[in-house]
């Protein structure tokens, strides 16, 4: 309830871990959480899972970034494992995921926010624009 009053329309939420799970198991991420976060929270932004990844779920609109890969041991299965189950899912969740070092960069356009993942010499690997839902292309 506390979180619903304090966010304003088009919110984002950081926190360290993902929202739900990211493991091989369970490989699309479970960002839902049973529909309880105020829908004036459009994205969620996180770490802790060691690669880059942005899911969309269109049951409730709410998106999913992880941005884990700037350091530590990656999780090339894991990234490989939400490859293929977006590309499976039949819920229409939609969803990249990378296994490669490097960044991101974000910058705010004309109603939307371009999300550019960077390897470690600022080539781009991939670039996500999110006006409510992502699209990533490559």
């Amino acid at each position: 309830a506390a979180l619903g009053n304090m966010a304003s329309p088009n919110a984002w939420l950081l926190t360290h871990r993902p929202l739900g799970q990211l493991d091989a198991v369970h490989a699309m991420p479970q960002i839902a959480l049973d529909n309880r976060l105020p829908p004036a929270v459009q994205l969620v932004l996180s770490g802790h899972a060691h690669l880059f990844g942005v899911f969309t779920l269109p049951d409730n609109h709410l998106t999913q970034v992880v941005v884990g890969n700037s350091g530590a041991a990656l999780h090339p299965d894991l990234a490989q494992a939400l490859r293929e189950q977006s590309r499976r899912d039949r819920t229409g969740a939609r969803g990249k995921a990378l296994a490669e070092f490097g960044f991101v960069t974000i910058e705010q356009t004309a109603g939307s926010w371009t999300w550019i993942a960077r390897d470690v010499n600022g080539a781009v690997m991939t670039t996500c624009r999110f006006d409510g839902t992502a699209t990533c292309t490559p």
